[in-house]
């Protein structure tokens, strides 16, 4: 009798551990993702260091740099300044999808990255000269 018992203990043990592994590989189960694996827009200018703002939100840097995607679908803009230079608001699309409920969400950015061709600034015409 005693075999038996040890060899049920040895199997509980295994089956502990097979399903301790099977819980740590749920990782991507959502909520699970650490914030540094979060999807990221891009911002790109020409020419390079343009103030790029994400709106609504407010999320922004110095292109060419990133900031993480907004987690809510939806259209945004990102408005590039740069002294000098015309400013220019592009728009972007955001979309959060999940496959089924126990998935990670996925999140697409169109365009990314977003590149902001800026023209410069005219110079004030000068008045008539009598």
């Amino acid at each position: 009798m005693g075999d038996g018992r040890s060899r049920r203990a040895i199997v509980a043990i295994a089956a502990l551990v097979v399903v301790a592994a099977v819980l740590a590989d749920c990782s991507g189960l959502p909520g699970a993702a650490a914030p540094a694996d979060k999807p990221k827009v891009a911002f790109e200018s020409r020419p390079p260091g343009a103030q790029a703002t994400l709106s609504p939100g407010g999320a922004g840097c110095t292109a060419p740099c990133s900031v993480p995607a907004p987690d809510t679908s939806g259209n945004y803009n990102v408005t590039f300044t740069l002294p000098g230079y015309v400013p220019q608001t592009l728009p972007i699309k955001i979309t959060v999808t999940k496959e089924n409920w126990y998935s990670s969400e996925l999140v697409e950015v169109s365009p990314n990255p977003v590149l902001a061709v800026l023209e410069a600034e005219k110079p004030a015409a000068a008045g008539r000269r009598r």
